[in-house]
């Protein structure tokens, strides 16, 4: 179970998720003891064990544990303090920070691995079509019994302590059994409606989330904290969760030169709908030569909406030989197409002295090119280096 030395991957392997309902942190820190269980997926959990039993029979992992009490960050403590290792991640820009960290979603386990075996053990992943995301590696910190972390344990378990005591005080000197009421059965309601019958009851409804599902009627109520039936006294919040009216935007990330599997599994992870075209370039040989969505080229910061449909291209070496074509005289676009059309790819480009505005750059043409067409026939896929000027010489 735990990590084993310095500089092993560590692995999230099945779907990331934000999801805190029924955890430690949400009952313990937030304050909400009733919520809805989190998503489970039988399938996908199935999918998951198939695909850890043969990471494990190939001997491909070095350290696997489950996710469940305390969440992502409890079980990086419990790996790495048998041997006192510690860990360094990235979290996902797209989750909440809490959720990420103390949420405890089904279906997911961490795993570490030797750098040398990220490809057999991501060709396992994908024939079992289970999601594997890198969140950092094993490192030498030893910083769980640092003075600075005892102080900063000190200090919030103070705070809390001082929380909790107030509260349980103000509860004993509060308490008003005459104002008990029944929460009653919201799901499927619009979500004024919703608002409406809670404050009748002078309850406090609160829209704690929403979520996109293209088959459910949007705006109307998911989930409902606490459940029906929950006996609760007046000013109780009442947490809902939403189906989102329009589907939400996700970033792209996605850059050029990136490995094409590692793309289609952060894309697809996303909510995209993945298209894979292959086009010849030597150079980025099975990397990605760039994103288009509905023609369109994307960049890494660029956002479109899930369920969009993103089309990688893929680099692609090939034996073919063909013909450099004549690009003297051809602005940047033309040549870039007239490469396309021979299979060839565009290399480095140059802009002449003469070229200093916005404006000459649109007007430059191709005064040179490398290899030039005299050279012949080359592989297909080859890269053209072009210097462009607004005068030829």
């Amino acid at each position: 179970l735990n990590f084993k030395k310095k500089g092993d991957l560590i692995f999230h392997l099945g779907e990331l998720s934000g999801c805190i309902n029924s955890s430690e942190y949400l009952a313990n820190m937030v304050g909400v003891k009733q919520s809805p269980a989190p998503k489970f997926n039988l399938d996908a959990e199935a999918a998951l064990h198939t695909c850890i039993r043969a990471l494990i029979a190939k001997q491909l992992v070095t350290a696997a544990h489950d996710i469940s009490d305390g969440g992502l960050f409890t079980t990086l403590l419990e790996m790495s303090m048998p041997d006192m290792l510690g860990f360094d991640i990235v979290s996902d820009d797209e989750l909440r920070l809490d959720g990420f960290l103390f949420g405890e979603a089904q279906g997911r386990i961490i795993v570490t691995l030797a750098e040398e075996d990220q490809d057999d053990f991501f060709d396992i992943c994908d024939a079992n079509k289970v999601g594997a995301v890198l969140l950092g590696h094993v490192s030498l910190r030893q910083f769980l019994f640092s003075k600075a972390f005892l102080k900063t344990i000190l200090v919030v378990g103070l705070t809390w302590f001082v929380i909790l005591g107030g509260s349980m005080l103000f509860l004993q000197f509060n308490s008003r059994p005459w104002s008990e009421r029944h929460i009653p059965y919201l799901v499927g309601l619009p979500l004024d409606s919703a608002y409406m019958v809670i404050e009748d009851l002078a309850l406090l409804p609160i829209h704690l989330d929403s979520v996109y599902s293209s088959s459910a009627i949007p705006g109307t109520v998911l989930e409902q904290s606490p459940p029906a039936e929950s006996a609760v006294k007046s000013g109780r919040p009442v947490y809902l969760t939403t189906f989102r009216i329009t589907p939400p935007q996700e970033r792209i990330t996605v850059h050029e030169g990136q490995d094409a599997r590692l793309a289609r599994n952060i894309l697809e992870r996303k909510g995209f709908i993945v298209e894979e075209r292959e086009e010849p370039n030597v150079i980025l040989d099975g990397k990605i030569v760039r994103v288009e969505s509905n023609g369109i080229l994307l960049s890494p910061e660029d956002r479109r909406k899930r369920n969009s449909k993103i089309t990688l291209f893929i680099g692609k070496s090939s034996l073919r030989r063909v013909r450099i074509p004549w690009l003297s005289g051809l602005n940047l676009a033309d040549a870039s197409e007239k490469l396309t059309e021979s299979s060839l790819s565009i290399g480095y480009i140059e802009f002449g002295d003469s070229v200093l505005t916005t404006q000459d750059s649109a007007r430059a043409v191709v005064v040179r090119q490398y290899p030039s067409s005299s050279s012949g026939v080359v592989k297909a896929g080859t890269s053209v280096d072009l210097i462009l000027n607004t005068v030829i010489n």
